[in-house]
C-alpha cells in the first residue's frame, strides 16, 4: 500500500473466534521494527519542557530500546504505561499517559486486524479491539469524578451489555471500590458477573453497616481452628461475613440493575443471611478438622518424602494469601481437602503405592500450584482447566470421592 493510504502499515490476520481472546494491549506494540518511531512520536507530544530532559533525543531513543528489547513482558502492558513508567523511573519525569491520549499516529503505526471467517476469508479490517472500546468506556466513567463513586445504588440502571460495534457487547458491572461503588464495564461477561456480585457486596455493607457489624461479632472459631486457617488472615470475619452476604445474593445478583430492585432484595439479604452466615462457618469448622487429619496422616510419613511435599504444596496453592475472597474455589475446597485425607491416609501405609499414581500425574498440576491461586483464579480460562486437573487427581487418589457433574 502507498504510504499513508487507510491500509499502510502492519495486519494481524485473526480468526473471528479467536478475536475476543487477543490482548488488545498485543497490537499496541506493532511489530518490534516500529516500535522505535512510535516512541519518538509520543515522546515528542510531550510537553517542550520534558523533552529537554530526552536530550540527545536519539541517544535516549536508543537507550529506551535496549530496556524494552530487555524485557519482553512489557508487551503484557499498555505502551502509553510502559513509556511513563520508564520515563519516571530513568529520567525521573512525572508524566500523566493523558498526554497521549489524543495522540495522532501515521497509518503504519496503527495495527489493523484483518478478521478471518470459517474458511480463511477476510470478512471485515478492523483498527480496534472491542476491549479497547470497553475501556474506553471505563475511563470515561473513571475520569468523571461525579459518577466515581457511590455509597447508596446508582439513580441510573447499571447496564447488563453495551455495544461496543456489531459484533460485541460490554459487559457492565457495579464494582467494588472499597469506599463505595462505581459503574464499570467488562470484556468478559463471567468477569462483570463477579464484579457485580462483589459491588453489590460493598453496597450492602455501606447501607446495613450496623447489622455488617452485628454479623462480624458472631464470627467466633476456637484456637484451633484460627491456628489452622487464619493464622495470617487478619481480614477473615470481613471476608467471611461477605461470603455470606454473596451467598444470599448469588443467583440472583444479575437481576440487581436499579435501586427498586435493590430495595427489595436488600430485604431478602436482611432475611437470609445469619443462615448463610452459618453455613460459611460451619464449612470453615469442616475444612479446619480435616487439615488438623491432613497433617496427622503425612506426619507418619518421612521429611522429605516427595509425596508429603506434594501436599503441602496443595494446602499451600488453597490457603493461601485471601482465600475466602476467591469463592469458586472456596466453594470447591472442602471436597477437595476430603479427597486429599484419603490419599494422605493411604499414603501414610504405603508411600511407595502413592509415588506410582502420583508419577505419571503430578506435572499436570503442579504447574497450577506453583502459579498460585491468585493467579489461577483470576483467568477464566486456566481455572476451569485447573478444574479439570484436580477432578483428575481425585479419580486417582480418591476414586470414592463422587464425580462432580
Amino acid at each position: 500500500f502507498e504510504p499513508g493510504e487507510e491500509d499502510d502499515g502492519v495486519t494481524a490476520l485473526v480468526p473471528e473466534k479467536e478475536l475476543n481472546e487477543l490482548p488488545a494491549v498485543w497490537l499496541e506494540h506493532l511489530v518490534p521494527g516500529y516500535i522505535m518511531e512510535k516512541t519518538e512520536r509520543f515522546w515528542r507530544a510531550m510537553p517542550k519542557e520534558m523533552r529537554k530532559s530526552l536530550q540527545p533525543f536519539n541517544e535516549s531513543l536508543e537507550l529506551f530500546m535496549s530496556y524494552y528489547r530487555e524485557h519482553p513482558h512489557l508487551q503484557d502492558i499498555a505502551f502509553a504505561e510502559v513509556l511513563r513508567d520508564y520515563l519516571r523511573e530513568i529520567h525521573e519525569l512525572d508524566v500523566d499517559i493523558d498526554i497521549w491520549e489524543n495522540i495522532e499516529l501515521p497509518e503504519f503505526l496503527q495495527m489493523k486486524i484483518a478478521v478471518l471467517d470459517e474458511r480463511g476469508r477476510v470478512r471485515r479490517v478492523v483498527r480496534e479491539l472491542a476491549e479497547n472500546r470497553i475501556r474506553r468506556i471505563g475511563q470515561l466513567t473513571r475520569n468523571d469524578r461525579r459518577q466515581e463513586k457511590y455509597t447508596v445504588f446508582p439513580l441510573q440502571e447499571v447496564p447488563v451489555n453495551i455495544s461496543v460495534g456489531p459484533d460485541h457487547k460490554g459487559y457492565g458491572a457495579l464494582t467494588d471500590e472499597n469506599d463505595g461503588v462505581a459503574i464499570r464495564y467488562f470484556v468478559k461477561e463471567n468477569e462483570a458477573a463477579n464484579q457485580h456480585l462483589q459491588g453489590l457486596v460493598r453496597l450492602f455493607i455501606l447501607e446495613e453497616n450496623g447489622l455488617f457489624r452485628n454479623l462480624l461479632r458472631s464470627v467466633k472459631f476456637d484456637k484451633n481452628v484460627l491456628l489452622s486457617m487464619f493464622i495470617d488472615y487478619a481480614d477473615y470475619k470481613e471476608h467471611v461475613v461477605e461470603n455470606a452476604i454473596a451467598a444470599t445474593l448469588q443467583n440472583d445478583s444479575q437481576n440487581i440493575r436499579n435501586s427498586a430492585q435493590w430495595e427489595n432484595f436488600k430485604l431478602h439479604i436482611r432475611e437470609n443471611v445469619y443462615q448463610f452466615l452459618l453455613d460459611e462457618i460451619t464449612q470453615v469448622e469442616q475444612c479446619a478438622t480435616l487439615i488438623d487429619e491432613i497433617k496427622h496422616f503425612v506426619r507418619r510419613t518421612r521429611n522429605g518424602e516427595a509425596s508429603r511435599e506434594e501436599i503441602q504444596n496443595q494446602l499451600d496453592f488453597y490457603f493461601s494469601d485471601g482465600f475466602l475472597r476467591r469463592r469458586a474455589l472456596w466453594a470447591e475446597i472442602p471436597r477437595y481437602l476430603k479427597a486429599l485425607k484419603i490419599r494422605a491416609d493411604k499414603m501414610a501405609g504405603n508411600i511407595g503405592k502413592d509415588r506410582e499414581k502420583a508419577e505419571d500425574f503430578i506435572e499436570e498440576i503442579t504447574p497450577f500450584y506453583e502459579k498460585g491461586a491468585a493467579d489461577v483464579c483470576s483467568d477464566e480460562t486456566t481455572f476451569a482447566k485447573y478444574l479439570a486437573a484436580e477432578e483428575k487427581q481425585i479419580r486417582i487418589f480418591a476414586p470414592t470421592i463422587a464425580r462432580k457433574r
